[in-house]
């Protein structure tokens, strides 16, 4: 054979290998690519907590958050209510069947607001006693905690509290940011994820009833949810 052939053949044998990698190359993020699809599919989103994931009572049944949430992820569950206050958070995850708590689960968690919310405003609480504050805190740590280190392995993702228009509640926003810097804090120690929606929830268009999601906000909550936990 002489040294044209020779040549030839090489660099025909480089050209089949570089083929030969690519297509393994290829095959191979192909299938992490559908290992990361499927996982996400296989997530179930289980809402807890109050009326900021449970807005029936405010706006129609397709505006709801759930609603919203529900048209994107099939696999979305709700067990929030309206006036829901930290102590039915227990109550809500026993509802819960069984072969949801489990790895595949994600728990997001929205309460506390009508806690602060009780003693401050309806108890007309002075909102620089942070004894009340201290204590409420407490038990949603407490109550927070358990959760995340339940044997099921879920995850937990906590959406903080947004700052409602209504000049009525402006006062509060002092302890609103302090909530949600704790809260944040919280979930950095705990390894749980943080779902901030304050800076994308503030028109007062995003607000009805005061202080629940209007129909506008739903989608922008659910989206976040969404771009938070699945995504």
């Amino acid at each position: 054979m002489d040294l044209i052939n020779i040549h030839i053949l090489l660099i025909t044998i480089f050209f089949i290998t570089l083929i030969f990698h690519s297509v393994i190359l290829n095959n191979v993020y192909n299938v992490i690519e559908n290992m990361k699809n499927k996982n996400k599919e296989d997530y179930n989103l289980i809402l807890l907590g109050d009326s900021i994931l449970n807005n029936e009572n405010y706006v129609s049944n397709r505006d709801t958050v759930y609603s919203n949430l529900k048209s994107q992820y099939k696999k979305c569950y709700i067990y929030a209510e309206d006036n829901a206050v930290i102590n039915d958070i227990n109550n809500q995850y026993d509802m819960i069947p069984k072969k949801l708590k489990n790895k595949d689960s994600i728990f997001v968690i929205s309460v506390g607001g009508n806690d602060l919310l009780n003693s401050y405003n309806y108890l007309m609480i002075n909102k620089k006693d942070n004894k009340y504050f201290d204590s409420i805190w407490d038990e949603y740590k407490k109550t927070i905690i358990d959760l995340n280190n339940s044997k099921n392995k879920s995850k937990i993702a906590i959406l903080n509290i947004y700052y409602p228009k209504d000049e009525e509640y402006k006062k509060y926003y002092p302890l609103i940011e302090k909530w949600n810097k704790r809260v944040k804090k919280l979930c950095i120690k705990e390894k749980m994820i943080y779902i901030s929606i304050e800076k994308d929830v503030y028109k007062k268009s995003h607000f009805i009833d005061s202080i629940e999601p209007s129909s506008e906000s739903s989608k922008i909550i659910a989206d976040i949810i969404i771009d938070n936990t699945i995504s």
